[in-house]
């Protein structure tokens, strides 16, 4: 079984225009889940990278409970 899966906004995007849904309402729900994808992605990021930085500063390692901690404060900045 493989772990390492990947979410891809463009599979998404693929399944909505098939011609099955070709509807004008289906294509503006492909745009807006490619783009919360999107967003997702970044913020996502930017939590590992805040969380990593802060942990470089004091030599320790990273762990899920600060990804949990820094994704809560990014919250309120996004």
């Amino acid at each position: 079984m493989n772990t390492n899966t990947t979410f891809s906004d463009n599979t998404v995007l693929r399944i909505f225009t098939n011609e099955s849904f070709q509807s004008d309402d289906v294509r503006v729900a492909a745009g807006v889940v490619k783009s919360s994808a999107e967003y997702l992605r970044l913020f996502t990021e930017e939590a590992i990278a805040l969380a990593i930085r802060q942990k470089e500063e004091t030599g320790e390692t990273v762990d899920s409970r600060d990804l949990d901690r820094i994704k809560d404060e990014l919250k309120d900045g996004f």
